[in-house]
């Protein structure tokens, strides 16, 4: 067994491709955009890689994502082998059962149950009139901020997904910004993305706009990358009914918790 942190990115992406829509994250963030921002450690039995987690230092706090290709028991190892190498807070995705290997330094403030899915067909976002959705730009990033703010607190948008991925949204007739959503990795090289940020004013939610935003987002980037994937709360019902009506499947579930050193 040897953990090592890896720097080949042709041999981390051979790996994670192995499962894209599982890894849709861990894949977009070998991109040159995030590259100097990430940490990609391994767990290897001889030549041969048997799990992958990252810590992301694009955020604060730092993310660590340890969602599992093949084993519990092998990801379990990787992360006591990094335990006291990681930063004293960081927000984390896990796979269930690897908590315990690092709650003898941290304590846990629980987010909840999530799911991975990926889009598995483009047959009926090629079906939707999405015409009443624009493509949004760095202009409108004061707009976004205050939609954000006021409608998805803990939302995790930031100015530089404006520059690296495509974002959307509906205007109402006044011109405010009332839905929206964008890409959180999105990369040509590794031909990946990922959605996020998908949103609408409390006011016009149950008018189908976050699924017009969502369409519209999946017509663009099925055009130029092989892979989209999501996460999102297992406790939201109405979002993960309006990705499957989209052809977005469920792969695995795990869970997101912030993490203190204690």
């Amino acid at each position: 067994m040897q953990v090592a942190r890896i720097k080949d990115r042709d041999l981390l992406a051979n790996f994670l491709g192995r499962q894209r829509g599982l890894n849709a994250y861990l894949i977009g963030d070998l991109d040159d955009a995030q590259w100097g921002q990430t940490e990609y450690w391994a767990i290897s039995d001889g030549d041969e890689i048997q799990e992958v987690a990252l810590l992301y230092h694009g955020m604060s706090p730092a993310i660590l994502i340890a969602v599992q290709n093949n084993s519990g028991v092998w990801m379990g190892k990787l992360l006591e082998e990094l335990r006291e190498q990681l930063p004293k807070q960081i927000y984390a995705h896990l796979s269930s059962g690897l908590l315990d290997n690092l709650t003898p330094r941290y304590q846990v403030e629980d987010h909840g149950p999530h799911q991975i899915m990926e889009l598995i067909s483009d047959d009926v976002i090629r079906g939707i009139d999405t015409s009443k959705v624009a493509l949004l730009q760095i202009a409108d990033f004061d707009a976004l901020e205050t939609l954000y703010e006021a409608s998805y607190p803990g939302h995790w948008f930031r100015r530089n997904m404006l520059e690296t991925g495509p974002y959307a949204g509906v205007r109402a007739s006044s011109g405010e910004i009332v839905s929206a959503g964008g890409a959180h990795v999105y990369s040509l090289d590794f031909g990946v993305a990922t959605l996020g940020n998908i949103v609408t004013v409390p006011e016009r939610r149950g008018e189908g706009l976050g699924r017009l935003v969502s369409a519209k987002l999946c017509q663009i980037l099925s055009e130029k990358v092989e892979t989209i994937g999501l996460n999102v709360h297992a406790d939201n019902q109405a979002a993960m009914h309006i990705y499957e009506s989209l052809n977005f499947r469920k792969l695995t579930g795990y869970s997101e918790m912030t993490l203190r050193a204690s």
